[in-house]
């Protein structure tokens, strides 16, 4: 092939990886906005049947791996208390704080959930985060159960989780 057609190729396929990129990230923007919204559209609310607590797990699921701690705080009332490992959090602003300070420390984020059962307005919840540790770059998956209340218009306001911590190794990692 003659030089001036591989850089021809070269420049053509440079072009199409960012225009590639371009669309990638703009279909990003628009999902963590259309998640978000999609969120209060569908307003899932009490009493919850297996089925209608999955699907609005689904949707907390997906905000919570937006990482954005104004987006996540929204799922969660202004006067919301929470225990999260040893921290006691009430309201929103404090559970905007404490995420920020959670996703400084624990870099790439991803959380999978599970209900587990369902009644009336509480939720019992099987999660598995995975995270790496921005100081040490040591991989975790953190495993816990966590238990919500909503009020009637389907917004958490406590929240209650246990979860432990396991070091893994790069290619352990699963979510």
């Amino acid at each position: 092939m003659k030089r001036s057609n591989k850089k021809s190729l070269t420049r053509s396929v440079k072009r199409s990886v960012i225009k590639s990129l371009f669309i990638v990230s703009s279909i990003a923007l628009f999902m963590s906005f259309y998640t978000a919204a999609k969120a209060q559209e569908d307003n899932i609310v009490p009493p919850f049947t297996q089925e209608s607590a999955q699907a609005k797990l689904k949707i907390n699921e997906s905000v919570w791996n937006t990482r954005d701690p104004e987006k996540i705080a929204m799922l969660y009332g202004p006067d919301a208390e929470w225990r999260d490992r040893t921290n006691l959090i009430k309201g929103r602003a404090a559970i905007i704080a404490y995420l920020k300070e959670k996703f400084a420390k624990e870099a790439d984020f991803k959380t999978s959930k599970e209900v587990w059962g369902a009644k009336l307005s509480k939720n019992a919840i099987r999660f598995e985060d995975e995270w790496r540790d921005t100081n040490t770059g040591q991989w975790y998956h953190s495993y816990g159960v966590e238990v919500v209340l909503f009020d009637d218009e389907g917004i958490i306001i406590e929240r209650y989780a246990s979860i432990n911590d396991k070091p893994i190794k790069a290619r352990e990692r699963s979510l």
